[in-house]
């Protein structure tokens, strides 16, 4: 696989903070929170569930107004969702359009860009062959596995060759070889294009191998209260990085942060 010509972004944040109102009673969801991710970082928040950790992707995507504090993408002030950002959810059967087929969701992102027709089919015919879908383009989302839309999903998120791609646990609603195959799906397809990736999860197995760096996120309200460097071997594998004295001892820190 040939890596594109790309530079992914650099994401900033200063004392990013917010909350919400509950019943006229404030709620601090979290606080403080600086984080610097560089150009082409894979990078993991995990936190246990309701910590706050799919409001701070969603903050960081443009989505959710912050509180206090700012984010900043490649020195731009963050206020709306970026044209070289993409984002997954973990809701693959909201995200797609039934009515659509499969190569039409994936082609979706190019709507309104003025783009030739024949760019984008070349597009998202090699985005297809890359996620292993070349044969269901004519298909429909509700004709396909779980595993199979959450593959649409992603190839919907790469065909524009972002900079910065957001994950929102998006493997948390598929069984366990599934969520393999996705995983190293990802980052073969995040590797190629150099973009910059930001992951939330509770899963401090799919964290350790997947990311250069993981930060744990917990509290009330939540701070980043671990940050580990994740120095494995590259390209991963599921069997040997797994298997590695390092992998284990990674995933025990962040267990044990997760805990705190």
């Amino acid at each position: 696989m040939t890596k594109i010509e790309n530079s992914g972004s650099e994401v900033n944040t200063l004392d990013l903070g917010i909350s919400f109102v509950t019943k006229e009673v404030p709620r601090e969801i979290f606080k403080d929170i600086q984080v610097k991710v560089l150009p082409g970082e894979f990078v993991s928040i995990c936190g246990l569930s309701g910590v706050g950790k799919s409001t701070f992707i969603r903050v960081l995507a443009g989505l959710i107004r912050p509180t206090s504090g700012a984010v900043y993408l490649d020195g731009e002030l963050v206020t709306t969702p970026s044209k070289s950002m993409s984002f997954v959810s973990q809701d693959y059967s909201r995200s797609l359009f039934p009515w659509l087929t499969v190569s039409k969701n994936v082609a979706l992102p190019f709507r309104g860009k003025g783009i030739a027709k024949k760019e984008i089919q070349i597009r998202v015919t090699k985005v297809l062959a890359e996620v292993g879908l070349s044969d269901f383009s004519d298909s429909y989302p509700w004709q396909l596995s779980g595993g199979m839309q959450q593959r649409v999903a992603i190839a919907r998120a790469l065909v524009t060759r972002p900079r910065l791609l957001l994950l929102d646990e998006p493997f948390a609603s598929v069984d366990a070889h599934t969520r393999f195959e996705l995983e190293d799906l990802v980052l073969n397809l995040v590797n190629e294009i150099n973009a910059t990736t930001i992951m939330v999860t509770h899963d401090i197995d799919e964290a350790t191998y997947m990311s250069d760096r993981v930060f744990v996120m917990s509290g009330l309200p939540a701070r980043f209260t671990t940050e580990i460097d994740v120095k494995l071997p590259k390209p991963r594998s599921q069997s040997i990085t797994r298997s590695e004295p390092e992998f284990l001892s990674i995933r025990d820190e962040l267990y044990r942060g997760m805990r705190r």
